[in-house]
């Protein structure tokens, strides 16, 4: 169902560092990674239950 393992690992990172990112840096360095990877994961995981999980739109 996920193709991109590393992408996902690397999400699931940057949300745990989210919940403490009281720098600024931090936070501005999630959000472009946010608007350069990770909405295209999770764009492709919605193409893939609407294909092949019955995910209705």
């Amino acid at each position: 169902m996920i193709n991109d393992e590393e992408g996902w690992l690397d999400a699931l990172e940057s949300r745990s560092l989210m919940s403490h990112a009281y720098d600024n840096s931090v936070a501005l360095s999630i959000i472009s990674k946010t608007r350069e990877k990770y909405i295209s994961i999770f764009q492709e995981l919605e193409r893939e239950l609407k294909e092949n999980w019955s995910l209705e739109e």
